[in-house]
């Protein structure tokens, strides 16, 4: 029900321009997230000090799953940048933008991240915020402010989807150009599977690292390298051309380990 009152909802319409003035807003509660993490370690840290059950460094395959995660998240960035406004066709202008974008992604998710570890150790959860009490004023607000973010990116990254679907289906990627008939037909297939996913997964980590080690590995890892040697056509007796193509391999193998990972979480989360 609640998605589709909102969410989905957010989806149907051709023009979104709505989610321009929401972007703001979404810039400021991702700020306000930032610093209340950062608040709660400048004020907690120093009086209760580091959580007993925090463990200084660990290696085992479940940190593909992880990757697969964090990877996903700083792809997003790239693939909806060119979908919110389009673009100035200048590549140094773009990676100043993608640039720009990775490193914040980076700063608001790990840093974050981090700070709830330390203060939760082996008792954190998934979704961090719910390790702080319900009567926090300030984690009050911004599990208001986040919810906010979650529901207006939900459509903002379903443009993407749709532009694939409408061009699959009905050899158009101008899904608004589409009459109603047809574009039901989209909305439905870009809205179904997500719902369904939603239906049975008690939290969202396990359809994160699947589609991040699917989707984010092969974009960030795999695709890149051999894009570069058809771009620079470079030739097979050229360092960097086995060095591309050693990254390429990595990114194979980390894809298939990580969703690996993947998929036995997502069967231990739907086992309980």
């Amino acid at each position: 029900v609640y998605a589709f009152v909102l969410p989905i909802a957010m989806t149907i319409p051709r023009n979104m321009t709505f989610l321009g003035y929401i972007s703001f807003f979404c810039f400021v509660a991702l700020i306000l997230y930032f610093g209340g993490m950062c608040y709660k370690a400048i004020a907690v840290l120093p009086k209760q000090g580091i959580n007993p059950s925090v463990e200084t460094c660990t290696f085992n395959l479940g940190i593909f799953n992880a990757l697969a995660v964090h990877v996903l998240c700083y792809s997003l960035t790239g693939v909806i940048i060119p979908i919110v406004k389009n673009m100035v066709p200048s590549v140094h202008k773009r990676f100043v933008a993608f640039g720009i974008s990775f490193f914040s992604a980076c700063l608001v998710i790990i840093i974050p991240s981090v700070i709830g570890y330390l203060l939760f150790g082996a008792e954190s959860q998934a979704l961090i915020l719910n390790n702080f009490d319900d009567s926090d004023p300030l984690f009050i607000i911004i599990r208001a402010a986040i919810f906010v973010v979650l529901v207006t990116s939900y459509p903002v990254i379903g443009l993407s989807v749709l532009t694939v679907v409408s061009n699959l289906l009905y050899k158009s990627e101008d899904h608004q150009a589409l009459p109603w008939s047809k574009r039901a037909v989209c909305l439905t297939i870009e809205n179904g599977l997500p719902l369904i996913i939603a239906l049975f997964l008690p939290n969202a980590r396990p359809a994160l690292a699947i589609g991040g080690a699917l989707g984010g590995g092969v974009t960030n890892f795999i695709l890149p390298p051999l894009i570069y040697i058809k771009i620079n056509n470079t030739k097979p007796k050229q360092p960097i051309t086995w060095a591309m193509i050693a990254f390429c391999v990595f990114g194979v193998i980390a894809s298939a380990i990580a969703t690996y990972e993947a998929v036995i979480d997502a069967i231990e989360q739907l086992s309980k």
